[in-house]
């Protein structure tokens, strides 16, 4: 059934059950409010499961679940007035406890919204000298997500005290019923008072921003990585954390969400997070004069105003997929790629970036990713299956997870002598839940097979860990697939759409020296005994891996730190002059002029 119509089928029982209990109450019928109001609880429960936002706009119109849950209490109320079951002192009670419950919640919620407000400071900071760098722990999940819900759940004891009531004519149980429901209450809230007396015991937003200008001009930071993304996303500057430790060039790491900072690598690089544009607008960094940008997102567009700032596109891998060479990369003073692979393919998609602009840089994030050594006999030949995700846009042939990858990951199982690891991408199933389904059942194949095979589950484990533990990589076009040349150990690429090879190979570079699987399979045991044997790819690797990486001869981390200087010395000499108050004085001549012609009847 269409979620729509159902939940509107819902809110229509709500109404319908809320009349009864009312109609019932005034009667008084028993049997017909203790229905009506058991309903009620059901139907709210059900409500909430189906649209919680539908749940939330009814709240900000007066008619959320608190409110409905307040009502069939006061309506079970009337009824005990009007049907005279219980002494006044019962009576009392009832009506105390019933008010009690409702200001348990609202102590609950209000509580709640100071602590996640509070939470949400204007800006996080690591290895900065600013207070307060450290949040206490958050309260649990389940207590922000579902606290209030379960609070408001505690009714069913009144419900069910009235039904004892009705149903056996003895309502002395209701009373002490109601004290215990709204008793139960009271916990919710006095479990985040901890937590928002700690908050409040932190330094203010305005003094710890006072305290993060003064470090940040300490530190003097010549180079800026700039990252903005979802919580999914967070491996992207993770990529980049470590090269950044290396720069020996003073450096800042520029978040603009706060939310993903717990999913942050461990680094010793300073982090300063600034989520909102006005704060980052109003933070001078007179020093910088490099930004690097890993991913193609509107929030660059705060710091790429900068006039001091010279940008370049660094991303956060290197392949074939069209991220690769994205129109939006020619806003950017540079592009900077690991190889020649990285220059052909923006000249060949032809999207605005101009090949001057294109620096090659290597890749230095590829260190510590090991040549291939002489296995040691009786081991086990590891295979390790790294599927790409299958992406924003609909192309069934951008991941061989959903079409492939179980019966692939069976084949490998059954094949004697080889040990399976499979590592899904993070976003795997973000987009097309059968990409997610498809991955659970690779997971439970594994897990039915047991040791010595492995699943690399939510980053247990770095990729470049896996690669020096594995003989061959099985994955899509992707960067996993350029990363992987470093070790110069065979690779098998996914042709999904059936191409020819010599027409997919020109199309994709980096699967110029891989074992192909077509969309059948085909391909994978033959081309699994053949880098088990002789390996007639290996000397094309060589070749391929130059061309999309460098040449690994070459220290990669001097190249990327001659290009920082060189872009560096071009912001001195290009834009020395061009400062923010030329930028504003220019902006102020230019509307003057505009006035005085609009004066001018020009």
């Amino acid at each position: 059934m269409n979620r729509g119509v159902l939940t509107l089928g819902l809110a229509g029982l709500l109404g319908l059950l809320l009349a009864g209990q009312f109609a019932g109450s005034v009667a008084p019928s028993g049997g017909w409010v203790f229905f009506c109001a058991l309903g009620g609880y059901l139907a709210d429960l059900a409500f909430v499961a189906v649209d919680e936002r539908k749940d939330a706009a009814l709240d900000r119109l007066g008619a959320g679940v608190a409110w409905r849950t307040f009502l069939r209490q006061v309506l079970i109320v009337v009824y005990l007035l009007r049907a005279d079951v219980l002494s006044a002192t019962a009576i009392g009670l009832t009506v105390a406890a019933v008010l009690a419950h409702h200001f348990g919640f609202g102590l609950f919620a209000g509580l709640r919204g100071m602590v996640r407000s509070r939470r949400l400071r204007r800006l996080e900071t690591r290895n900065l000298d600013v207070p307060g760098e450290q949040l206490p722990a958050a309260p649990p999940e389940w207590l922000l997500r579902n606290g209030a819900t379960l609070l408001l759940r505690t009714e069913v004891l009144l419900i069910a005290a009235f039904w004892v009531g009705w149903a056996a004519g003895e309502w002395g149980s209701l009373a002490p019923a109601a004290v215990v429901m709204a008793l139960l209450a009271l916990p919710f809230g006095l479990a985040l008072l901890p937590q928002l007396l700690a908050l409040r015991g932190l330094p203010d937003d305005e003094l710890r921003l006072q305290a993060a200008h003064r470090a940040v001009d300490d530190l003097a930071p010549l180079v800026i990585l700039h990252f903005s993304g979802g919580t999914a996303s967070v491996y992207q500057v993770n990529t980049w954390l470590a090269t950044m430790e290396r720069l020996e060039r003073p450096v800042l790491v520029l978040l603009r969400e706060r939310r993903y900072l717990d999913q942050l690598a461990p680094t010793t690089a300073p982090v300063l997070a600034l989520p909102f544009s006005a704060d980052l607008m109003n933070f001078p960094m007179p020093s910088a004069r490099v930004a690097l940008y890993v991913a193609n997102v509107g929030r660059n567009i705060h710091l790429l105003r900068e006039p001091g700032l010279m940008s370049a596109f660094i991303g956060h891998g290197d392949s074939d997929k069209t991220a690769s060479f994205n129109p939006a990369t020619k806003v950017y003073d540079e592009v900077w790629v690991a190889g020649e692979a990285g220059r052909q393919r923006y000249l060949r998609a032809r999207v605005g970036v101009r090949d001057e602009d294109i620096v090659l840089v290597g890749r230095p994030q590829l260190d510590p990713i090991q040549e291939a050594a002489p296995r040691p006999a009786g081991t086990p030949f590891t295979v390790l299956y790294a599927p790409t995700w299958e992406g924003w846009v609909e192309d069934p042939y951008v991941t061989s997870v959903t079409s492939l990858g179980p019966a692939m990951v069976q084949t490998l199982l059954a094949t004697p002598g080889v040990r399976v690891v499979f590592k899904p991408h993070p976003l795997t199933g973000t987009v097309d839940p059968a990409a997610g389904e498809a991955s659970r059942r690779i997971v439970e194949l594994i897990a039915a097979a047991g040791a010595p095979h492995e699943a690399l589950l939510d980053n247990a484990r770095h990729l470049y860990d896996a690669f020096n533990e594995s003989d061959a990589l099985i994955s899509d076009i992707s960067s996993v697939v350029s990363d992987y040349l470093r070790s110069g150990k065979p690779y098998f690429v996914s042709n999904l759409a059936g191409l020819a090879e010599e027409v997919f190979r020109d199309v994709n570079p980096s699967a110029g020296a891989a074992y192909l699987i077509g969309p059948d399979g085909a391909g994978l045991v033959e081309g699994l005994a053949a880098a088990r044997g002789a390996d007639p790819l290996r000397e094309r690797r060589r070749e391929v891996r130059t061309y999309l990486i460098g040449d690994p001869a070459l220290d990669a981390m001097t190249h990327f730190r001659q290009a920082v200087d060189n872009l560096a010395a071009r912001a001195d000499v290009e834009r020395r002059r061009t400062t923010r108050a030329d930028a504003d004085a220019a902006l102020r001549e230019l509307a003057e002029s505009e006035t005085e012609s609009a004066g001018h009847g020009g």
